[in-house]
């Protein structure tokens, strides 16, 4: 079969004349007005779950407008997200400290060449309601390089859940090295025979595994068994308990850990923040995500923690919860 291509042959001189002729296209910028300086401030306070009684505007006077900031949010982060927003349109930005205030001092050009002024400065005594989340990650073992340096690299406390075996104990070495916190799974078929526990095990047999778990793993920040596992539902969880803690180490088994699961990026976050909205009245909540899943809702943890949820790295003791508080899927 014989094949036909069509060659196209520009001159120098016209392709330097068709560079020339293509011009980067430049949008121009919105000139600020009134009404949209305060929407801005408005939504910024929707961000970080402040009132939007704290934009105070004076009625009448000659009293400059105020946003106040409540006590558990540091001033400067609410500045700079101010001005980030600002600085999107066509105006001046000039921001210096008021003494007679002792406040921050926003001048504003608007587009009817005026100037807007407004003060940013502390509420003494309000705090924003707010509540803790945790974040556990599975699947480090078989992670990509990528992602460990990801983890390594990522600003927000976390806690990497382990299966015990012999690969992961050199791994939690390492973790101490690094100042990493880990947890290790208990009653998980994955596990390697030693650090097995069984249902039918004689409970000095138990009891030996749950020393070499420790021994094997002394800086576990805690230890834990997935509420649908064989030793979860089994009658000897009391008693696997009582020696975890009879040894000083915390041992979980909690319906309020959420695993977070999607196969994709948008639906993981979708489902990431459908769980939260529906459990974030219960306290202590601990999200368990993968470390695919950790680098899509990096995003939305920002935006918690903007609103004023803390991020801790420290998993305390869940409350039992009885058998119909669940999380909501």
């Amino acid at each position: 079969m014989a094949s036909v291509g069509t060659y196209i042959y520009v001159q120098p001189a016209e392709s330097k004349k068709a560079e020339e002729e293509i011009k980067p296209v430049v949008v121009s910028k919105r000139f600020l007005t009134r009404a949209l300086t305060d929407s801005l401030i408005n939504s910024t306070l929707e961000e970080y779950s402040i009132p939007d009684s704290f934009y105070v505007i004076p009625k009448k006077g000659k009293k400059l407008p105020k946003v106040l900031v409540p006590e558990d949010l540091p001033v400067p982060t609410l500045e700079n997200s101010l001005y980030n927003k600002f600085s999107l349109f066509e105006t001046n930005i000039k921001v210096v400290y008021n003494k007679k205030e002792k406040a921050s001092l926003f001048t504003l050009k608007l587009k009817d060449n005026s100037d807007f002024q407004f003060l940013t400065l502390k509420k003494k005594g309000f705090v924003r309601t707010t509540t803790t989340i945790s974040i556990v990650i599975t699947g480090y073992e078989e992670a990509e390089e990528a992602s460990k340096q990801y983890l390594q690299d990522y600003p927000e406390p976390y806690v990497v859940l382990l299966k015990p075996t012999k690969k992961t104990q050199l791994l939690s070495k390492e973790f101490d090295e690094q100042n990493l916190p880990y947890a290790v799974l208990v009653g998980d078929d994955g596990a390697e025979l030693e650090f097995q526990i069984e249902e039918n095990h004689p409970k000095r047999r138990i009891e030996t595994t749950i020393s070499g778990l420790i021994t094997a793993f002394p800086n576990s920040v805690f230890f834990f068994t997935e509420s649908n596992s064989s030793l979860a539902k089994s009658v000897i969880l009391p008693f696997v308990r009582e020696k975890f803690e009879g040894k000083k180490k915390q041992f979980i088994k909690s319906n309020v850990f959420i695993n977070v699961e999607g196969t994709d990026s948008a639906e993981t976050v979708f489902k990431f923040n459908e769980l939260y909205g529906k459990n974030r009245k219960k306290e202590g909540l601990v999200f368990i995500v993968n470390t695919s899943a950790i680098k899509w809702i990096e995003p939305e943890i920002k935006k918690l923690r903007r609103k004023g949820v803390h991020i801790s790295g420290e998993i305390g003791k869940p409350k039992e919860e009885p058998k119909d508080s669940v999380p909501e899927e």
